[in-house]
Protein backbone atom coordinates (compact mmCIF):
# COMPACT_ATOMS: atom_id res chain seq x y z
CA UNK A 1 0.00 0.00 0.00
CA UNK A 2 1.23 3.49 -0.81
CA UNK A 3 2.45 5.32 2.23
CA UNK A 4 2.68 9.11 2.42
CA UNK A 5 6.14 10.60 2.74
CA UNK A 6 7.36 14.18 2.91
CA UNK A 7 9.74 15.47 0.28
CA UNK A 8 12.31 18.23 0.64
CA UNK A 9 9.88 20.85 -0.66
CA UNK A 10 7.38 19.85 2.03
CA UNK A 11 5.08 18.50 -0.70
CA UNK A 12 3.49 15.16 0.11
CA UNK A 13 4.46 12.20 -2.02
CA UNK A 14 3.44 8.54 -2.02
CA UNK A 15 5.26 5.31 -2.70
CA UNK A 16 8.35 3.72 -1.27
CA UNK A 17 10.65 5.78 -3.53
CA UNK A 18 8.77 9.03 -2.91
CA UNK A 19 8.57 10.09 -6.54
CA UNK A 20 4.80 10.33 -6.99
CA UNK A 21 3.09 13.52 -5.85
CA UNK A 22 0.02 12.77 -3.74
CA UNK A 23 -2.09 15.42 -5.48
CA UNK A 24 -1.34 14.07 -8.95
CA UNK A 25 -1.89 10.48 -7.79
CA UNK A 26 -5.34 11.31 -6.39
CA UNK A 27 -6.25 13.25 -9.55
CA UNK A 28 -5.19 10.30 -11.70
CA UNK A 29 -7.37 7.90 -9.71
CA UNK A 30 -10.34 10.31 -9.79
CA UNK A 31 -9.99 10.74 -13.57
CA UNK A 32 -9.89 6.97 -14.00
CA UNK A 33 -13.02 6.56 -11.87
CA UNK A 34 -14.89 9.18 -13.89
CA UNK A 35 -13.78 7.68 -17.21
CA UNK A 36 -15.02 4.26 -16.09
CA UNK A 37 -18.42 5.75 -15.24
CA UNK A 38 -18.02 5.78 -11.45
CA UNK A 39 -19.14 9.39 -11.01
CA UNK A 40 -20.17 9.03 -7.36
CA UNK A 41 -16.90 7.35 -6.44
CA UNK A 42 -14.86 10.00 -8.25
CA UNK A 43 -16.82 12.79 -6.56
CA UNK A 44 -16.46 11.10 -3.18
CA UNK A 45 -12.70 10.79 -3.67
CA UNK A 46 -12.46 14.49 -4.54
CA UNK A 47 -14.54 15.42 -1.50
CA UNK A 48 -12.77 13.13 0.96
CA UNK A 49 -9.25 13.98 -0.19
CA UNK A 50 -9.95 17.69 -0.60
CA UNK A 51 -8.22 17.53 -3.97
CA UNK A 52 -10.35 18.64 -6.93
CA UNK A 53 -9.82 16.94 -10.28
CA UNK A 54 -9.44 20.34 -11.97
CA UNK A 55 -8.25 23.67 -10.62
CA UNK A 56 -10.86 26.42 -10.28
CA UNK A 57 -9.54 28.27 -13.34
CA UNK A 58 -9.78 25.12 -15.50
CA UNK A 59 -13.31 24.47 -14.25
CA UNK A 60 -14.24 28.06 -15.13
CA UNK A 61 -12.69 27.66 -18.59
CA UNK A 62 -14.64 24.47 -19.29
CA UNK A 63 -17.90 26.08 -18.18
CA UNK A 64 -17.27 29.12 -20.38
CA UNK A 65 -16.73 26.83 -23.38
CA UNK A 66 -19.95 24.95 -22.64
CA UNK A 67 -21.85 28.24 -22.25
CA UNK A 68 -20.46 29.65 -25.50
CA UNK A 69 -18.68 32.50 -23.70
CA UNK A 70 -15.94 32.61 -26.32
CA UNK A 71 -14.25 35.90 -25.38
CA UNK A 72 -14.25 35.01 -21.69
CA UNK A 73 -12.83 31.56 -22.40
CA UNK A 74 -9.94 33.04 -24.40
CA UNK A 75 -9.13 35.35 -21.48
CA UNK A 76 -9.35 32.48 -19.00
CA UNK A 77 -7.18 30.29 -21.23
CA UNK A 78 -4.37 32.82 -20.86
CA UNK A 79 -4.73 32.63 -17.06
CA UNK A 80 -4.30 28.85 -17.02
CA UNK A 81 -0.59 29.36 -17.64
CA UNK A 82 0.27 26.71 -20.19
CA UNK A 83 4.02 26.38 -20.64
CA UNK A 84 3.87 26.18 -24.45
CA UNK A 85 2.71 29.44 -26.05
CA UNK A 86 1.92 27.59 -29.31
CA UNK A 87 -0.70 25.49 -27.54
CA UNK A 88 -2.32 28.62 -26.12
CA UNK A 89 -2.37 30.23 -29.58
CA UNK A 90 -3.80 27.11 -31.22
CA UNK A 91 -6.50 26.75 -28.58
CA UNK A 92 -7.38 30.44 -28.86
CA UNK A 93 -7.68 30.07 -32.63
CA UNK A 94 -10.03 27.08 -32.26
CA UNK A 95 -12.18 28.96 -29.75
CA UNK A 96 -12.45 32.01 -31.99
CA UNK A 97 -13.13 29.76 -34.98
CA UNK A 98 -16.06 28.28 -33.07
CA UNK A 99 -17.26 31.78 -32.24
CA UNK A 100 -17.19 32.64 -35.96
CA UNK A 101 -19.04 29.44 -36.88
CA UNK A 102 -21.77 30.23 -34.34
CA UNK A 103 -22.36 33.59 -36.03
Amino acid sequence: MARPLTSEGDEEVVGSKGVIKRVEFVRLIAKALYSLGYKKSGAHLEEESGIPLHSSVVTLFMQQILDGNWDGSVDTLKKIGLSDENITKSASFMILEQKFLNF
